[in-house]
């Protein structure tokens, strides 16, 4: 079968409704590709995308039913994914996209440890996107959509890794980040000063991290018409937020 006309088929059968036929046809043109152009050909990545596109459909079904299984969605976005990260340079729109459609993929399995991986991915397509297209775009609040519902996850890291740790510091530094872009700056600060004190123990107080941080909360304690030193944290303040 040509390329051409594995993909052409796929789409008409999704179309159709026909999802069963759909994946097959993809999934054959999946082995076409790699075999003429290998396993990291860019072509993967959007054939990978419809694949996880169209088992979602199908699983949403499933659900409405009472069953379903996100394990052929994520499959397929991490393949698109692991592409992307061999072929694109780490801080491009390419990655932002592949780390975004993997997030919402992990959301979906609702489990703790795929909440944080969602967790993660959420966030490094936020960073991405909020340097290329700022974080008013309408991807940004998109992911910022979906990180709300993650905002419980915070407690589950605290357990995993401890209060202070790098991973329970990068989830509140995410939901500052969120808070602030959403014009709630009193809802900002307190994730982020936590997340300041975390950096400054853990990576010191010159880490490119922990001068990012500490920039966004003298920024609101200016805005506020406060003092840095007030907003800064006592090591001993770690209360839920």
């Amino acid at each position: 079968m040509d390329i051409k006309i594995a993909n052409t088929l796929g789409r008409l059968c999704v179309a159709q409704g026909n999802v069963g036929l759909a994946l097959e046809c993809y999934e054959k043109l999946v082995d076409m590709i790699i075999k003429l152009k290998g396993d990291g050909a860019v072509q993967l990545i959007p054939i990978y995308w419809e694949i996880g596109n169209i088992s979602l459909r199908e699983n949403n079904k499933m659900l409405a039913k009472g069953s379903g299984n996100m394990k052929k969605v994520t499959e397929a976005y991490l393949q698109a994914y692991n592409v992307a990260v061999a072929r694109y340079p780490a801080k491009s729109p390419q990655i932002a996209d592949a780390s975004y459609r993997l997030g919402k993929a992990y959301l979906l399995e609702k489990s703790t440890e795929s909440e944080t991986l969602a967790d993660e991915y959420l966030q490094r397509s936020y960073e991405i996107y909020s340097k290329h297209d700022g974080s008013s775009s309408n991807k940004c609040i998109k992911i910022q959509e979906a990180i709300v519902k993650l905002r419980p996850l915070v407690e589950t890291k605290r357990k995993a890794f401890g209060e202070d740790s790098i991973e329970v510091a990068n989830s509140y530094k995410l939901l500052g980040i969120v808070n602030l872009s959403q014009g709630e700056m009193l809802k900002a600060i307190k994730p982020l000063t936590k997340c300041l004190y975390i950096y400054r123990n853990i990576l010191g107080s010159t880490h490119k991290k922990t001068e990012e941080v500490e920039s966004m909360v003298e920024m609101i304690a200016k805005l506020r018409n406060n003092t840095f030193v007030k907003m800064i944290p006592d090591p001993n303040s770690h209360g839920k937020i």
